[in-house]
């Protein structure tokens, strides 16, 4: 199972509030107040934005809970590293914290 359909559940029910991505020229440019679409399913405005220089900081930092519920943060970074090669995470880390579309 690819771990999109993995996480859909947690974004569902609002667990799942904290986006990690690396900072592409793509990812860099949404702003507090876009609507991001999961799955062409679930709708997340974008509360604040963060940023970070490698997945290390960013963990020391936000609730690992609220990036992959049930997740140690040892599990988390392992995962992004595997989505994401060295390369990627030299661009930058971005945390986009969602909150649902009323």
């Amino acid at each position: 199972m690819q771990l999109k359909w993995f996480v859909l559940p947690f974004v569902a029910d609002g667990r799942k509030d904290l986006e990690v991505r690396t900072a592409d020229e793509k990812r860099s440019k949404i702003k507090v107040g876009e609507v991001i679409i999961f799955a062409n399913t679930y709708a997340r405005r974008v509360k604040s934005i963060r940023r970070y220089t490698s997945f290390q900081e960013m963990l020391a930092v936000e609730d690992p809970d609220r990036i992959m519920p049930t997740w140690m943060p040892e599990r988390i970074l392992s995962g992004l590293r595997q989505i994401y090669s060295p390369e990627k995470e030299q661009l930058g880390i971005i945390v986009f914290e969602l909150e649902a579309v009323t």
